[in-house]
């Protein structure tokens, strides 16, 4: 799929962006006090895109860090728990992501605005305790895509799709780690024909407690699928984490 075809497909905008140094750094992130009145965009009223309340800070973004840090552990858990805080390229915290819905088996992610109010669910469906697909959906109870692991002989790929469970994107690695250095996620179309950013799991070092992911997408990509992919991160985090379990077990 081209970049064309994927513009006339709705995820890119046919008109492009202002540039980004022109935008605030952090977008209409809502009010602590929501109640039921809608999201205003002031920032840039000549920004042609629209998007779900909660997600104005991802217009015009390119790029997201994932720092994770630990919680607590849960005697109803067989996981511990971790926290993690997402940032733009200017070190600026957009959002968290922490569990909730904790079970024996299992626990879904939630995403937070910067003041804390729930904006995205990423809600795990499993099978023989591993997680095969997420589900995400806005708080306002729209879905927004879906990520599926598809496993390989050797690899394994990720399928992002829109609110449809139409396939859009493909998350694959390529890049392998031999005992130290980053791992790299390739973000193609469906297809695999084109290549649209990349997931890099970084290597912080044999000591370090620090965990940090990059993930780099079209700037006009819409916000929606910005957060699906945060979803694929997502799915990857949770297979580093099965993977450690059976290793320590």
């Amino acid at each position: 799929m081209s970049t064309n075809e994927f513009s006339r497909s709705g995820l890119y905008r046919d008109t492009p962006p202002p540039p980004y140094e022109s935008l605030q750094p952090v977008l209409n992130q809502p009010s602590p006090h929501r109640g039921t009145s809608s999201v205003t965009n002031t920032a840039s009223p000549t920004f042609p895109v629209t998007c779900l309340p909660g997600l104005e800070s991802l217009r015009g973004v390119d790029q997201l860090t994932i720092e994770k840090e630990p919680v607590d552990f849960c005697s109803c858990s067989c996981e511990p728990f971790y926290t993690y805080n997402v940032k733009n390229n200017l070190n600026q915290q957009l959002f968290s992501i922490s569990p909730v819905n904790v079970g024996c088996a299992s626990y879904d992610m939630q995403l937070f605005d910067s003041f804390g109010n729930p904006i995205v669910l990423f809600q795990r469906c499993l099978e023989c305790c591993s997680s095969l697909r997420i589900e995400i959906i806005h708080t306002l109870g729209t879905i927004i895509g879906c990520v599926q692991r598809e496993a390989g002989f050797f690899n394994t790929a990720f399928v992002v799709g829109d609110a449809h469970n139409q396939a859009i994107f493909k998350v694959k690695r390529t890049s392998f780690e031999f005992f130290s250095g980053n791992v790299d996620f390739g973000i193609k179309s469906a297809g695999g024909s084109v290549e649209v950013g990349k997931i890099t799991r970084v290597w912080t070092g044999w000591m370090s407690a620090q965990h940090l992911y990059n993930i780099t997408f079209p700037r006009d990509l819409v916000a929606e699928m910005k957060v699906a992919l945060l979803g694929a991160w997502y799915m990857i985090e949770a297979s580093y984490q099965a993977s450690r379990r059976n290793h320590d077990s």
